[in-house]
């Protein structure tokens, strides 16, 4: 496998967190917890789906960002499309750097 931060590992990294995402999802008939989400790893190592702080998920050792979640509440304008999927806000300031960088990164891998 590709060296940690490179595409294959990454591609690994998802495949493994939809694989545990699906079988939690089936077992509990589509609900999953934040807990569950924390409680991810991948090659024995420690992995949390979610943040605990804030609602992007960007590993270090990941060159996209993994997950994405928002609140009605959010301070940005995150909202559904007429698509019914969500438009997640870029962080202000620079677009090119920190989150929005690997934000944007996850949209041109195009995974899961």
């Amino acid at each position: 496998m590709e060296e940690i931060g490179g595409l294959a590992y990454d591609d690994a990294v998802r495949a493994a967190a939809m694989a545990y995402v699906g079988e939690l999802s089936s077992r509990s008939g589509g609900v999953v917890s934040r807990a569950e989400l924390s409680a991810f790893y991948f090659q024995g190592y420690e992995l949390p789906l979610v943040d605990r702080n804030r609602g992007i998920r960007n590993p270090a050792a990941l060159p996209a960002t993994l997950s994405i979640m928002t609140t009605k509440n959010s301070p940005y304008d995150d909202e559904p499309g007429p698509d019914g999927l969500l438009r997640y806000a870029l962080r202000a300031g620079d677009p090119g750097s920190g989150d929005n960088r690997k934000l944007r990164r996850a949209f041109d891998l195009a995974g899961p």
